[in-house]
């Protein structure tokens, strides 16, 4: 484009390989400062699922996947289409798991309520009953971890009241008797 050619031309940016990235941080800030605070939102989502979908999700690292989910997290209310609000609530779901296996719990947390947030109100439907299960149990795993018990067992007890088969609901009664144990409530 004409305006990214003019950054590099009045040396603000340069060509890196096949990107481009700013000179000094201050213009990069500067140029932001631009953004009006109204469009900065979409300008994030944007970035997030440009991201998304062009890094291909399968071969995401950690670092990425954190990354991306931030970005996307400021537009969750933009994901309007339930095929492309699944495919997010996955991508959360699998940033909440990797953030709790390098004990990042309160971002786990944080990524496990953005993937609930993006399920459809009947989520125990067929379409959406595996995923909202999975979703569901890495929320109270993440909720428990920051000591947040209320919302750890509010959690489990919808797997444990929608959960179609004792397999299904196994972990959820693990972690439930591990939280009123460490409450002393058994």
């Amino acid at each position: 484009t004409s305006e990214l050619n003019n950054a590099v031309a009045g040396g603000y940016m340069v060509e890196d390989r096949s990107d481009y990235r700013f000179v000094h941080d201050k213009i990069r800030e500067a140029s932001y400062r631009l953004i009006q605070a109204n469009e900065q939102k979409k300008f994030h989502f944007d970035i997030g699922m440009l991201m998304f979908y062009s890094g291909g999700y399968d071969r995401m690292d950690d670092t990425n996947s954190f990354v991306i989910a931030d970005q996307i997290s400021y537009g969750l209310d933009m994901i309007v289409y339930p095929p492309q609000r699944h495919t997010i609530a996955e991508l959360f779901r699998s940033a909440a798991l990797k953030a709790m296996k390098i004990s990042s719990f309160t971002s786990a947390r944080s990524y496990a309520r953005a993937a609930e947030s993006l399920l459809p109100t009947d989520c125990f439907n067929d379409s959406s009953y595996h995923l909202s299960m999975k979703i569901l149990t890495v929320l109270g795993k993440a909720c428990s971890a920051c000591g947040d018990v209320d919302e750890a067992k509010n959690a489990l007890s919808k797997i444990l009241t929608n959960g179609r088969s004792l397999e299904d609901k196994l972990d959820a009664y693990y972690y439930m008797i591990q939280l009123m144990i460490a409450q002393q409530e058994m």
